[in-house]
């Protein structure tokens, strides 16, 4: 919000667990509604231009299975038929790198670095819902004139969380299990204002990635001692991302500016 604020925009956060606050104009700084409602998604869009949607069950495993597909994909049509209906220029929404199969590495990459049009490696009702709800927004995306633009993303990191990727970057089984990949919460936001000022109408998906991985050692080392089956088109002495950041650079301009290394 603070970011919107900061750029210019007249805005408004939804959440289910909303409390009151107020701004100085007397308006609320956020609603209260329940995006699994379609009348409530409804009159929480109404009068927006552009809808950026976070909101979802964030982790695997943490509710049960049926509980975290149902919501997620039951919320997120609610939001992207809800902001076609209401003629919205643009969603902007957190699709997740699980698709591609992060999740303790059950299932191998069809090459490294990886990118937004591999076939999907759906380990888990939440991969599954995001991979669904990907679908759900091409439909809306070709059928009504409101452009989606799905964000997965690696995992996110905060300032504070820099310390401990320092203190574990020589610990390769650690975070293996999202390929050592990862996004500061301050690009997450900058590649999000991107999207929304983008002039482009065409709806798609784009990696978000730091630059690096979370690991000490070259990449290409880790994916021939993890991942010897998987072809790595990645630069020898370098601790490249293991997931290409290239289309969000090519449609938005996004460059990456925050490593644990700084």
């Amino acid at each position: 919000m603070r970011a919107f604020d900061a750029a210019g925009f007249s805005c408004t956060g939804i959440d289910s667990a909303a409390t009151v606050e107020f701004r100085k104009d007397g308006d609320f700084v956020h609603r209260r509604a329940d995006l699994t409602d379609y009348g409530e998604a409804i009159d929480a869009l109404s009068g927006s231009d552009v809808v950026v949607h976070l909101a979802n069950i964030s982790y695997p495993g943490f509710h049960p299975d049926h509980k975290t597909f149902t919501q997620n994909v039951g919320m997120n049509y609610n939001v992207f038929s809800a902001a076609s209906a209401l003629m919205c220029r643009r969603v902007i929404w957190l699709s997740s790198a699980n698709v591609a199969g992060v999740e303790r590495g059950i299932h191998v990459p069809e090459r490294f670095p990886i990118t937004e049009d591999q076939s999907p490696r759906l380990s888990s009702s939440y991969a599954l819902s995001k991979s669904v709800s990907e679908s759900v927004a091409d439909h809306f995306g070709l059928t009504t004139a409101t452009t989606f633009v799905g964000i997965r993303s690696t995992l996110i990191v905060y300032p504070e969380d820099h310390d401990l990727l320092r203190a574990d970057a020589d610990d390769a089984e650690l975070r293996q299990w999202h390929y050592w990949s990862y996004i500061d919460v301050r690009d997450l936001t900058s590649l999000i204002l991107l999207a929304v000022t983008s002039t482009s109408e065409e709806t798609t998906i784009v990696n978000a990635t730091a630059e690096d991985t979370t690991l000490a050692r070259s990449s290409i080392e880790h994916c021939a001692e993890y991942f010897p089956e998987t072809p790595c088109d990645i630069e020898a002495n370098t601790t490249r991302s293991l997931f290409s950041g290239d289309k969000a650079t090519q449609l938005f301009g996004f460059e990456p500016r925050w490593s644990w290394r700084q």
